[in-house]
C-alpha cells in the first residue's frame, strides 16, 4: 500500500495500489483483513453460527465462504446435520484441521481483500492448505502467512524469513534455498 497517513481512529486517504479503493475511516481500512490464528475460539453451537457469529449473512454466503475454506463438501457429505450440527464446546467434535477451515470460513466471510493467517493452517494436510490458498488467490484475497510449516513456503510467492525478530532475507522458496543457509538448513 503506498500513500496516506494512518492517525488514531483516521486513515487519510489511504489508497491501495492493488485495489484501487479509497479508505477514509479506521474501520474501512480494518475491514480490508481478515484474520485466522492458530487456536480461534468457536462457540458452543452450529457451524453455521460459528462462520456466521452475527447472523448476518444467507446460507448461500456461507456456503461461498465454507467453498474457498474447503469446508463445504465436509460439512454436506459428513456432518448429519449438515451446517445445524453442533460442533461442541470449542469445536471438540471437530478435527483441528476442520476447527481451522471454520475459522477460515468465517474470515471470508466478510470478503477481505487480505487474509492474515498466523499458524492459521498449521492443522491443515498439504494439500488441502494448497487447495485453499489456490482458491483465495483465484478470488485476489492477498495471503500473509505467518508459519512453521515448511510446506507453506514452498507455495508462496515471496517468503520473509525472520531470526531473532528481524528479516534476514526474502524471495521465492528456490532462491532462498539457493542463496540463503540458514533458510535451507530448515529443509534439511
Amino acid at each position: 500500500m503506498r500513500g496516506g497517513n494512518i492517525m488514531k481512529n483516521k486513515v487519510n486517504n489511504w489508497k491501495t495500489p492493488v485495489y484501487e479503493k479509497e479508505v477514509y475511516d479506521l474501520k474501512s481500512y480494518r475491514q480490508l483483513f481478515g484474520t485466522v490464528l492458530q487456536d480461534e475460539t468457536l462457540l458452543n453451537d452450529t457451524i453455521q453460527k460459528n462462520i456466521d457469529p452475527t447472523h448476518s449473512h444467507t446460507i448461500s454466503k456461507i456456503r461461498e465462504a465454507a467453498k474457498l475454506a474447503c469446508l463445504d463438501e465436509d460439512v454436506m457429505n459428513r456432518m448429519p446435520s449438515k451446517y445445524n450440527t453442533e460442533i461442541g464446546d470449542n469445536g471438540r467434535n471437530l478435527s483441528g484441521g476442520q476447527r481451522q477451515r471454520v475459522a477460515i470460513a468465517r474470515a471470508l466471510l466478510t470478503n477481505p481483500k487480505v487474509i492474515i493467517l498466523d499458524e492459521g493452517t498449521s492443522q491443515l494436510d498439504v494439500s488441502t492448505e494448497r487447495e485453499i490458498f489456490n482458491n483465495l488467490k483465484k478470488k485476489n484475497i492477498t495471503i500473509i502467512a505467518v508459519t512453521h510449516k515448511l510446506s507453506t513456503t514452498t507455495i508462496s510467492d515471496c517468503v520473509y524469513v525472520l531470526k531473532k525478530g528481524k528479516i534476514i532475507a526474502h524471495g521465492k522458496h528456490e532462491k532462498l534455498m539457493q542463496n540463503n543457509r540458514y533458510y535451507s538448513d530448515f529443509f534439511r
